[in-house]
């Protein structure tokens, strides 16, 4: 009896060990039964979810909690796309072990005013472990576009002293990035009467925050007169990294004009001896004078007056040119007679050309 007892022993323990043996060795060999790894996470985005006003030059960074595959950051993992259109942006991607953070840096900037959504799948960590499914979304900033401009296109007569002055101005839409603008991106051409070549604008460049308006600042104080502009905007961006489209425009100032005469146009009754003075508003080129002022017969063949002594000159801030007449019988004007003072071709030390004059008055009988 003992012994049979001891035999139902054996043979239930040797029963309990292949039981044991069968389950361990089915377990070993099952991957739907080992211990899932821990995941990995997303720690922090930028843009950051639903961020606006973004950057265009703006680079798409994800920050994990745990160290991730380099392998698995590519572009079929790490995608950025235009959310209305479904395109998709280009761009490399680098991993950095010591910070957690992968980056793509798009080949091209992003468009303005657009929304953009960035999809994170199948990025695994360093022990095969997957990341979830990690989505969000951001919006770039508006178009960054010229609203104005100053003088207007095509406008003449442009003031270029006293309070209607103007300045050379271009209003923005947005703020623009002023370390990224210089004069080779603004600058304007002016061109006088009569020369066949433009010159450029000695002007400062000078960015109003507040207004949101560039401008060219003439560095001797005003634009000049009797000239035509043509401004020129090669490139601008704004500080979230919109470029604005070129822009090119001309105006042309008020004609620089002779001030007052003496006599005065229609003037009657002149004696034959009293000198002749034109009055200018700036100072001239006393060597654009001789040759250019005419005093001439107003009836017949208009025969020229010839002045007997040098024409003299009174400085201030502007100039008053004295044509002496002689009291000689050979040097004085003429009685009775109807003369006309021609005024052109004079031009200002800045090289302003003078509109042409042409007065009348009569001597006494």
């Amino acid at each position: 009896m003992r012994s049979l007892a001891l035999l139902l022993f054996r043979i239930g323990l040797v029963l309990v060990s292949s039981v044991v043996l069968l389950v361990s060795g089915c377990n070993s060999g099952d991957p739907f039964r080992d211990p899932i790894p821990a995941s990995i996470s997303v720690a922090s985005v930028s843009p950051v979810e639903k961020a606006v006003n973004v950057a265009l030059d703006t680079d798409i960074v994800v920050s994990f909690a745990q160290g991730v595959n380099p392998d698995s950051l590519t572009a079929s993992n790490f995608i950025v796309s235009r959310k209305k259109s479904g395109t998709t942006v280009s761009g490399k991607i680098t991993y950095d072990a010591t910070s957690l953070k992968a980056t793509l840096t798009p080949y091209q900037s992003l468009k303005p005013g657009e929304q953009y959504e960035v999809v994170l799948n199948q990025i695994k960590g360093a022990s095969g472990e997957f990341l979830a499914p990690h989505v969000f979304e951001f919006s770039t900033a508006s178009l960054f576009q010229v609203l104005n401009v100053s003088p207007q296109p095509e406008s003449g007569g442009i003031p270029v002293t006293g309070a209607s002055r103007r300045d050379i101005e271009i209003l923005f839409s947005d703020s623009l990035d002023v370390a990224k603008i210089s004069e080779a991106d603004f600058f304007a051409w002016e061109q006088s009467e009569g020369d066949s070549l433009p010159t450029t604008l000695d002007a400062q460049i000078v960015w109003n925050e507040s207004a949101r308006t560039l401008s060219l600042k003439p560095r001797k104080g005003r634009l000049k007169y009797s000239h035509t502009y043509r401004v020129v905007l090669r490139r601008a961006t704004s500080l979230n990294g919109s470029v604005a489209e070129p822009t090119e425009w001309e105006f042309e100032t008020m004609k620089a004009k002779v001030s007052t005469t003496t006599p005065s146009n229609g003037a009657t009754g002149i004696l034959t001896d009293v000198p002749i003075t034109v009055t200018f508003p700036i100072p001239v080129d006393r060597e654009t004078v001789p040759g250019n002022i005419h005093l001439k017969d107003a009836q017949g063949l208009q025969e020229e007056f010839v002045f007997a002594r040098p024409f003299t000159y009174q400085e201030n801030s502007g100039t008053v040119v004295t044509l002496p007449i002689g009291d000689d019988d050979e040097s004085h004007l003429n009685r009775g007679t109807r003369y006309e003072l021609i005024v052109d071709g004079v031009h200002s030390t800045d090289g302003e050309r003078f509109q042409r004059l042409q007065i009348w008055f009569d001597t006494v009988q």
